[in-house]
């Protein structure tokens, strides 16, 4: 990295960590960003003491170091997003493959059992697309005769803590 001071006191970074910020994000998003950052600079106003022509060549140095660290501390939180984003995937993946590839049937309700989700299974047994299920009450595919142990049955689990997982 070097800096370049021009003939106004500006400061430009340029260096290798910018390049690669440049090469991972994609470049209509990067200026979006760049636009709605300026605009909101621009409403803000300038920031007290932001003065480049009146710093003198020791405060410029130090602004400059301030923002490099800035830089670098987003650099690493954006990595940090970035393996977070990663991890999310892969639990996705394994959620996809425990719930939604399961052999047996699994719906997840809500404390009124509205179907909020439906593993592939039980779309079959159900003979119904996991669409349709999707925000319908699960009484209505179960027999008339047995709403009533349904009934009682939900409602034993939902006073035993251990035996719900609310997400």
């Amino acid at each position: 990295m070097y800096l370049e001071y021009n003939s106004s006191m500006m400061v430009s970074l340029l260096g290798e960590r910018q390049e690669m910020a440049v090469k991972s994000t994609g470049s209509g998003q990067r200026d979006r960003l760049r636009e709605l950052a300026e605009e909101k600079l621009r409403q803000q106003g300038s920031a007290p003491g932001m003065d480049l022509e009146a710093m003198s060549p020791v405060e410029i140095r130090r602004l400059v170091h301030e923002l490099h660290v800035h830089q670098i501390q987003l650099e690493m939180q954006n990595e940090e997003l970035r393996q977070a984003h990663l991890d999310l995937d892969a639990t996705r993946s394994k959620y996809f493959d425990l719930y939604d590839m399961a052999p047996i049937s699994y719906v997840s309700l809500d404390e009124k059992g509205v179907v909020l989700e439906a593993n592939l299974a039980a779309s079959a047994l159900l003979e119904t697309p996991r669409t349709a299920l999707l925000g319908q009450s699960l009484t209505q595919f179960i027999f008339p005769e047995d709403q009533d142990i349904y009934y009682l049955q939900t409602r034993a689990a939902l006073k035993t803590p251990a035996s719900v997982f609310v997400t």
